[in-house]
């Protein structure tokens, strides 16, 4: 199961913060952004991944199904899939500044 980009985000700041919070070299609990290319590499990773998955569903063509059905049926499932993917566009038009 994938999660969403904004919790894996939000998952990757908070183990960040926790980790420097622990390693403070005072001791004082002052949280200093962790700069290690580890730390990038997972988020230029994860944008890749983010990038590939949005480029792919434009490629394929973004179908618009007419409502037909109840709710929870093709039509529906394939609107949040929509949603999904003009969300992550434009997290990932945000990053880059790309405008597709």
């Amino acid at each position: 199961m994938r999660l969403p980009l904004i919790s894996v985000l939000a998952l990757t700041a908070s183990l960040g913060f926790s980790a420097a919070c622990a390693a403070s070299p005072d001791g004082d609990g002052v949280a200093v952004a962790p700069t290690t290319s580890a730390t990038s590499s997972s988020f230029d990773l994860m944008m890749d991944d983010l990038a590939a998955a949005v480029d792919g569903r434009l490629a394929v063509g973004i179908p618009v199904p007419v409502p037909v059905d109840a709710g929870g049926g093709y039509t529906h499932e394939q609107h949040k899939q929509n949603a999904k993917t003009i969300y992550e566009a434009g997290m990932q038009s945000q990053q880059t500044g790309e405008t597709k």
